[in-house]
């Protein structure tokens, strides 16, 4: 799932507080496809910030999918 403008339909990833498009602040969830092509990824073991202490390991990646661009 990916946020969508309400207002202008432009998908927002990653998620911000107001639309890089039309500034508003009304967000729906939008479906995206399942599938798709990794470019990258990376696998993090040390915590940048504390809050992430706990939540180790995870993973970044970078990812085209289709139903929408970012």
């Amino acid at each position: 799932m990916v946020r969508r403008c309400r207002a202008c339909d432009t998908v927002q990833w990653p998620p911000r507080p107001t639309c890089g498009t039309c500034h508003q602040t009304a967000f729906a969830s939008h479906p995206v496809d399942p599938v798709g092509t990794v470019h990258t990824f990376s696998v993090v073991h040390r915590a940048f910030h504390p809050w992430f202490a706990d939540r180790l390991p995870y993973g970044v990646a970078v990812v085209d999918v289709s139903g929408g661009s970012a």
